[in-house]
């Protein structure tokens, strides 16, 4: 196939999806308008959530420690159930072959978990010690006790977010162990900085494929999250003063994400 035949493919498959493309583009552009217009002539409600999130921060807080004990006994929970299923088909030494990626998928069941329950424990921890400057030496009129809960709590977070810490990595230590009983060829140890690195190396061809096909849905969806992220904080900017750091953090995430991924297909292609 020649250049010119090619380029008269392409531009017959630019000017197919052309119209589609731009009248979605003005349709966006005039509903982020709308709600731009909306959120600023409404914009009392937004005003009162976050004063509210402001006064009562120290409320927020205790809820917050709440939710980290909750995040962590539910995923660990959740996720020693996925791994002891998995292992008791693993003992399952005559179907063993048969439940084998059965028992491969139950153990990224429970790494998923594993990884989203220390993620929104996290969370909840940042929100658990926000502002705690300010929240020590204030006092609400008519609840002095909400600051003695409040202290109780701040030492629980840090306590809890430890512990879920420890319990986190030990029950991923149990899911590599197992992945490397079941597959010989993997190497890494989760006490080695460099484990993330070691483990991919030990990939097979088909493996690779699999994580670069996953990676480059992954690059997609996180895609779209930053930029919807990043439209809702404009929105939210544009009544409430929270500050460029929001639109920062968002912003470094995406420009990360999307150099190191065209980086390393560059370092794949060079390797290949």
């Amino acid at each position: 196939m020649n250049e010119e035949k090619r380029l008269n493919e392409i531009k017959k498959e630019d000017s197919k999806n052309r119209p589609i493309f731009f009248i979605v583009l003005v349709l966006l552009m005039f509903l982020g308008g709308v709600c731009g217009f909306l959120v600023s002539y409404k914009d009392q409600w937004l005003i009162s959530v976050f004063n509210f999130l402001g006064t009562y921060s120290q409320i927020g807080s205790i809820i917050s420690t709440v939710c980290i004990f909750l995040a962590s006994a539910i995923s660990i929970t959740v996720g020693w159930i996925i791994y002891a299923g998995a292992k008791k088909m693993w003992k399952d030494e005559a179907s063993r072959d048969d439940n084998w990626e059965k028992i491969e998928r139950k153990l990224s069941i429970a790494t998923i978990v594993n990884s989203a329950g220390l993620i929104v424990s996290f969370f909840f921890y940042g929100c658990a010690v926000y502002d705690v400057r300010d929240n020590i030496s204030t006092t609400i009129p008519g609840a002095e006790f909400i600051k003695v809960i409040y202290g109780i709590s701040f030492i629980c977070a840090i306590v809890l977010v430890m512990i879920f810490a420890f319990l986190s990595f030990y029950q991923l230590k149990k899911i590599v162990e197992l992945e490397k009983i079941m597959n010989p060829e993997k190497k890494g140890s989760l006490y080695d900085f460099g484990f993330k690195k070691k483990w991919y190396k030990s990939f097979d061809e088909a493996e690779m494929r699999q994580a670069g096909i996953a990676a480059y849905k992954a690059l997609l969806i996180v895609n779209l999250t930053c930029m919807i992220t990043f439209v809702v904080l404009i929105f939210i900017g544009m009544v409430v003063k929270i500050t460029v750091f929001p639109h920062l953090a968002v912003s470094v995430i995406w420009v990360t994400q999307n150099i190191a991924f065209g980086v390393e297909s560059i370092k794949s292609n060079k390797i290949q």
